[in-house]
Order: structure tokens, then sequence, then C-alpha cells
């Protein structure tokens, strides 16, 4: 019989818009293994009205942390993981990830089973979808490191009240901004 190994990182992700133009995304992983406090980034971006985008977006920048820092000495909460669960709570955006990817990504049921509800990846999404895939090879392949995309119902988790609050900010440090011809900025707790 198998044991069934769960996983030694967990993160979660997420994107918010408001009023139609401005956009923040977020992720967060313990700040310790086992602590209730988190760390994490979140973004802000204006022109940006595309939900599911800033939500790929998240678990992109989730990704990018993971591969930046897998090399790095000191990293220990990924040099040790052999498996990270990222959460998001954008059904849309697993299924454009799994479409993207062909074969079949390993994404988790959900408690409703799996129903993907999306028939194509929009092309404006096509480089962000690319990377996550792009990037969840590379932490497999070069560091050994399986990453599990799951989905969650939304605020269920503290990991994920706190990347909703991230990315809400996120999108509101955006509108503050949004007098600046461009800009991008990002924030680290």
């Amino acid at each position: 019989m198998t044991a069934i190994v769960g996983p030694e990182m967990e993160m979660w992700t997420d994107g918010s818009v408001v009023p139609d133009t401005f956009s923040g995304w977020a992720f967060t992983l313990p700040s310790l293994p086992g602590a209730t406090t988190f760390k994490g980034q979140w973004f802000a971006k204006r022109r940006e009205s595309d939900v599911t985008l800033t939500e790929l977006r998240g678990i992109r920048a989730a990704l990018q942390y993971l591969t930046s820092s897998s090399p790095r000495v000191g990293a220990t909460e990924v040099n040790s993981a052999r498996r990270i669960d990222i959460h998001t709570d954008c059904q849309d955006a697993l299924d454009e990830i799994n479409l993207e990817r062909g074969d079949g990504y390993e994404l988790h049921r959900n408690a409703f089973g799996w129903k993907c509800y999306v028939e194509d990846v929009p092309a404006h999404h096509l480089d962000v979808v690319r990377g996550i895939i792009a990037s969840v090879e590379t932490l497999l392949s070069q560091y050994g490191i399986r990453v599990i995309l799951s989905w969650q119902r939304r605020r269920t988790t503290a990991g994920g009240i706190v990347a909703d609050n991230w990315a809400s900010q996120g999108a509101v440090t955006a509108m503050r901004l949004a007098g600046t011809t461009r800009y991008e900025v990002n924030g680290t707790f």
C-alpha cells in the first residue's frame, strides 16, 4: 500500500480587481513551518480588469518566488520541500493551466468533482499560463520539487484570507496611484 504524503510547504494565491481597471495579486506562505503568521508579497497594476488573469499572476508570482529561492542558501523551507501545494480560489485559472498543458496537470479535485468550464485559454493569458507551466516543470526537473495546484473555497483558510487581503491591498494601491502614467508596484510583508 502506498502512503499518501502531504505537502512539506503550502502557499496561497489570490487576485483582485476593483472598479474594473485596477488590479492586485498576492501570494502567502507560513513565516515558519507550522506558523500562524504569514510572509509573502503583493503586487499592484492599473489597467487590468481581468480577474482570472490577476489570479494567474498570483500563481505565477508564487512560482517565481520558489524558482528564485530554490538555489539560494538559507531558503530552507524551499530547499527541504519535496512537495509544495499552491492553493487558489479561482477554478478558471486552474482550468486554463490544465488546458494549455494538454495532457492533464496534477490538480486536486474539489469537493464537487472536476469539471472544466473553460473552453480555451484567451490569447492574452498565454504568456502567464506558459510561465506557470515552465516554472512547475523547472522546480521538478532541477530541484526535485513536485508542485500541486489546487482549488480552495474563497477565504476558508488563514493563508487564503491573508492572500485575499493582500491582493485587495494591491488593487487599492493601484487605484490610489491612478494619476501616475505608468507603474507597477509590489510590497513584501
